[in-house]
């Protein structure tokens, strides 16, 4: 009985742990924040907005989402899905309600010595 409990207790702590790394970057999604979301990207992002993709640096990249947020006003951002490949990236898969239009949000993340980088964010409307 112990033990069942020691480890429902750690799987809590990790599944708690898990959802605060990424808090940051859903608030500033949630905010509508492309400029300080370009901190947290790869120096290299790949950005697809509706089927339009592009490879951008990351300074490009904050003003591209930048740009959709201006025309996108956000109103709400929830995480639906979250989970790992086995190449361990993870993604992130969330619902982006605007003014306008709801939109299907995926970010790619790699983690690399306690820092995670977005690698690519799709983002479709629908």
């Amino acid at each position: 009985m112990k033990q069942i409990f020691s480890t429902a207790v750690l799987f809590l702590i990790i599944l708690i742990g898990s959802a605060q790394e990424f808090k940051e970057i859903i608030d500033l999604v949630g905010h509508g924040d492309g400029m300080s979301l370009a901190a947290h990207m790869n120096s290299e992002i790949d950005i697809s907005i509706n089927d339009e993709r592009s490879t951008l640096d990351r300074n490009e990249g904050g003003k591209r989402l930048v740009e959709f947020f201006q025309q996108n006003p956000i109103k709400s951002f929830d995480v639906v899905h979250k989970g790992t490949s086995k190449s361990g990236v993870v993604y992130l898969i969330g619902q982006l309600e605007s003014e306008k239009s709801s939109f299907r949000m995926t970010m790619y993340i790699r983690g690399e010595d306690d820092h995670h980088h977005i690698e690519s964010i799709e983002i479709e409307e629908g």
